[in-house]
């Protein structure tokens, strides 16, 4: 019922491989996929460490599902250094050409927003993706948190701050007016409860949220 009264914000967490992404890329707007890019062969290699690659470039991986133009990638990239961000854009540029997609689809993620700016340059969404566990802090350390991701943002806009859901109420506070994006990581069984339904709806329902990801556990594996 969610994912589909909900169906333009819904996306799919972790999809990858190409068997996860065929069974889910024609049932919701979009997946999440985290990259790694290896510079001494220059090419985007699908995996979340520390699991053993499987070697899925990322240009074969959007070719297989290209023909839905709707379809958004959002990027979780690992490894986006001061080192390889030109080199990056330069592979990413060239995939995204040959296969003619829109770079408005791509979302580029990471943890390190300083180095983003020329993939955002370039016409890229990109998003910051906070610190972890924000709702497990102390308030101290909450405040001296939110006072570091306030210069991170001011000094390196993006198009997005992107978090986990548990932590939604204070980002919310917060940071009330930025766009967002993020994930819940519950599994199929407790989304059926009515607390986390809740609390997934007050999500979707607002406004300044764009996209939210849920867990889809494949026939044919997850990575």
């Amino acid at each position: 019922m969610i994912s589909f009264i909900f169906k333009d914000k819904i996306m799919i967490h972790r999809v990858n491989s190409i068997e996860k992404l065929n069974e889910v890329k024609n049932n919701f707007i979009g997946v999440e996929l985290d990259v790694v890019y290896d510079s001494v062969t220059s090419y985007f290699d699908i995996n979340h460490p520390p699991a053993v690659s499987i070697k899925l470039n990322l240009k074969e991986y959007l070719a297989n599902s290209n023909e839905l133009k709707s379809n958004v990638y959002w990027l979780d990239f690992k490894n986006l250094s001061k080192f390889n961000k030109d080199n990056a854009l330069l592979e990413l540029n060239s995939i995204v050409d040959k296969l003619a997609i829109d770079k408005n689809r791509i979302i580029v993620e990471t943890t390190s927003p300083e180095f983003i700016k020329n993939i955002k340059d370039e016409g890229y969404l990109t998003s910051y993706y906070l610190p972890p566990h924000l709702h497990t802090k102390k308030e101290d350390s909450i405040l001296f948190f939110i006072s570091a991701i306030n210069d991170n943002i001011n000094k390196y806009p993006t198009d997005y701050i992107s978090f986990n859901s548990n932590d939604y109420s204070i980002v919310k506070k917060n940071f009330p007016n930025l766009k967002k994006i993020s994930w819940y990581t519950g599994n199929s069984s407790t989304i059926k409860k009515i607390p986390s339904k809740m609390k997934l709806y007050t999500i979707l329902l607002d406004e300044n949220i764009d996209y939210l990801l849920l867990p889809y556990y494949s026939k044919t594996g997850n990575r």
